[in-house]
């Protein structure tokens, strides 16, 4: 877990860069969603990555991420980490993480309707 909140870090770091436009330049970081994806379907996995900040790492990926097919496996990311109680139980207690999904789904909803 540690090393895909390294690499989730390094691919925020990377999109939130002004040059970028919120777009990924490199595939394979867009391949690692596909990878993360099925990680996040266990559940000690999935509870080391919320400990160490991977649900922060991954809204900020999203709010910044101007790509509507990463976008897209990111929310798949975040849908099979909910499948266990410590990714939801971090958006019910951290201040402003619902707001931040809401506003997420309002203001990027054409951008994801593009992408499914």
């Amino acid at each position: 877990a540690e090393k895909s909140v390294a690499r989730l870090r390094s691919i925020v770091d990377k999109v939130s860069q002004s040059e970028t436009n919120g777009k990924l330049k490199d595939a394979k970081d867009a391949l690692w969603f596909r990878e993360f994806e099925s990680e996040l379907q266990g559940e000690i996995f999935t509870n080391t990555f919320v400990k160490q900040d991977g649900m922060q790492l991954l809204f900020s990926f999203m709010d910044q991420s101007s790509s509507a097919n990463v976008t897209k496996m990111a929310v798949n990311c975040l849908y099979a980490a909910c499948e266990f109680p410590s990714p939801l139980e971090y958006i019910q207690k951290t201040e402003g993480a619902v707001e931040s999904l809401y506003t997420l789904i309002y203001k990027d909803s054409l951008k994801l309707c593009n992408a499914v």
